[in-house]
Formats: C-alpha cells, sequence, structure tokens
C-alpha cells in the first residue's frame, strides 16, 4: 500500500481505502492496528460504513480524513448533516438516489 500511495501521490492522485464491511465483534479484533498502519502510509481518507469503525478511526488516526460509504444508506440531508457533525468529511450517497 505504502509503494501505491507514493506512486498516486507523484501523479497527484488521492487514495482512499474501503474499510466499510458491516461488522461483528471478532472482525474487529487488529483493526485499531490496521487502520493506524493506513493512516501511517499516507492514505488520504478510509471510507467506512459502521458507525463502530466511524469511531475506531477517529480514535486511532484523528488526522485522518472518514467519507461516509454508500453502504450506509444515506438518503437525505438531515442525515448528511448528521454525519457531517460527527467529522465526516465526504458523505457518498445512497446507490438508489440519482
Amino acid at each position: 500500500i505504502e509503494e501505491g500511495v507514493e506512486f498516486a501521490h507523484q501523479h497527484d492522485v488521492d487514495v482512499y481505502v474501503t474499510v466499510n464491511i458491516i461488522p461483528h465483534n471478532q472482525d474487529l479484533e487488529g483493526l485499531d492496528k490496521y487502520i493506524a498502519n493506513l493512516a501511517e502510509t499516507g492514505i488520504d481518507a478510509v471510507i467506512v460504513a459502521d458507525p463502530g469503525i466511524f469511531a475506531l478511526a477517529q480514535e486511532v488516526a484523528p488526522q485522518l480524513e472518514i467519507h461516509l460509504s454508500t453502504q450506509a444508506n444515506n438518503t437525505n440531508w438531515r442525515s448528511a448533516q448528521f454525519w457531517e457533525k460527527q467529522g465526516v468529511s465526504r458523505v457518498i450517497l445512497a446507490r438508489e438516489l440519482s
């Protein structure tokens, strides 16, 4: 990932990594280290769908931008406003929207 991020940045391309699973408890094991490592590689943002992963990303990599995945099914402006207040820098709207 580090090599890919470096290559992308040399070509003025941002790198977003999806961490948009809807996890069960066992899926959270080691996720803090994974997100911290991603941040260290210099990625530009993570894309998340789950509030638990969102909170974890804020804790372990507060400098990292967080984008809300289409899988979070954001379909209205009030939800987008809510996520913005939580610290999401980009909301990717639900697929069923035009």
